[in-house]
């Protein structure tokens, strides 16, 4: 969610952006699929003159490259590729067209945040995985840069000239320089994990908004899902942790979290729960926003999701049924195995077991096992590869069908 100098507000939900004015009444819904975007990551940004800024992938990632994200590691990748027509793009929403913001294509398939000037239409970007903060003119020239000090920041703004980022990976908020000659200096560094956060498990802190005289923070848990909103004070003293529903996911595993100020209210978005929250500047929630066509998209998203659940919990009783089952037979078949004793012939008997013509085959049993297992493995980790860059994109769903899959086949291969 984004809301621009004029007041209006944008809600992107998968490759639909919805507009709406000041007022909240509904303005207009773009298909960003036509511009190459099937789903809006890491954030966007809007220029004084209505543009925005936003992201078009520059590759599909590839397997390893899911699994470093899943897995939160550095990303070494160059950020300019001369690849590809993506990056980072200036686009007019009037008629969808865009341009390249920089010289370069900007890889930036990874999470980000950005945050746009008014004053001066510079734009500030957390590269998260570079452990990066950066500073761009209007045109997309980088003018500033750092990378010591950060440990993958997040959401960051201007406040008082001072540049302010979320430190996640060192629980921290970190207040910054936002001049060019000394940017992203160090001016203070405040510790936003309550002992309430800790006991909730809820330690990164990832976005941050400014409310009327007060901070709203998301800390959310480790895998950067679930999570809570905690109030503080201009000093960043700790006051309270908002009253959220139970489980709730702003993220939902795919759609970036954000705090938003609208219409003298705070919006914070959980699309697992299929609400987008509202509370007013003294943490008291009010209606749900839902406006159409809002409403009923997030109702719809809301029956998908239970009936990914469903099917999960059919999965895995399924599953379990099948792994007893197997076992049984295969210990009734065990149980069931005689030795048959074939009577010898007398030409058998007087075999000359010692004639040099007759070669006596000993299967390796050793050899054999060593096959099974190799087999096994090389089935496990292509399936648990192919159920990584499924369940990053998409849902649990595939991870659970997969892996029952994989075990169920490494069962059969050796049992039978």
């Amino acid at each position: 969610m984004r809301v621009n100098s004029a007041g209006e507000l944008y809600i992107g939900i998968g490759h639909q952006l919805y507009r709406f004015g000041a007022a909240q009444e509904f303005i207009a819904e773009y298909n960003l699929s036509k511009i190459g975007i099937e789903q809006i990551g890491g954030d966007i940004a809007f220029f004084t003159n209505g543009d925005m800024l936003i992201y078009r992938p520059v590759s599909k990632p590839s397997v390893l490259q899911n699994i470093a994200t899943y897995l939160r590691l550095t990303n070494d990748r160059p950020l300019e590729v001369a690849v590809g027509d993506g990056g980072l793009m200036r686009c007019q929403l009037g008629g969808l067209q865009c341009q390249r913001f920089s010289e370069a294509a900007l890889d930036l398939g990874r999470a980000f945040s950005l945050y746009f000037d008014e004053k001066t239409d510079e734009v500030y970007l957390s590269d998260t995985s570079r452990h990066t903060v950066r500073k761009f003119n209007s045109e997309g020239q980088q003018l500033a840069s750092r990378s010591d000090g950060f440990r993958f920041p997040n959401r960051l703004l201007l406040k008082d000239e001072q540049l302010v980022v979320a430190d996640t990976n060192h629980h921290t908020v970190h207040m910054v320089s936002s001049k060019t000659e000394t940017f992203a200096e160090t001016l203070d560094q405040m510790n936003v994990i309550p002992y309430e956060a800790r006991q909730q498990k809820e330690i990164w802190p990832y976005a941050l908004l400014p409310v009327a005289d007060k901070w709203w923070l998301t800390n959310l848990e480790t895998d950067m899902s679930y999570g809570g909103v905690y109030i503080f004070d201009q000093e960043w003293s700790y006051l309270w942790r908002l009253d959220l529903p139970d489980h709730a996911d702003p993220l939902d595993h795919a759609d970036p979290l954000d705090l938003a100020d609208y219409n003298s209210r705070v919006l914070i978005n959980d699309y697992y729960q299929g609400a987008i929250y509202q509370f007013d500047y003294f943490g008291e929630r009010l209606e749900d926003f839902a406006p159409a066509p809002i409403g009923a998209l997030l109702q719809t998203r809301m029956a998908r999701r239970e009936q990914y659940q469903q099917i999960e919990t059919y999965l895995g009783w399924s599953f379990a049924a099948f792994l007893t089952i197997a076992f049984v037979v295969a210990f009734l078949l065990t149980g069931r195995q005689k030795v048959v004793q074939k009577p010898i012939s007398a030409a058998e008997q007087q075999l000359d077991v010692s004639a040099p013509d007759i070669v006596w085959l000993q299967p390796n049993t050793n050899t054999i096992r060593r096959l099974k297992w190799l087999g096994g493995v090389v089935v496990l980790l292509i399936l648990t590869a192919l159920a990584l860059t499924l369940v990053i994109d998409k849902s649990r769903f595939y991870l659970i069908t997969l892996a029952g899959l994989a075990t169920g086949f490494l069962l059969l291969f050796f049992v039978l």
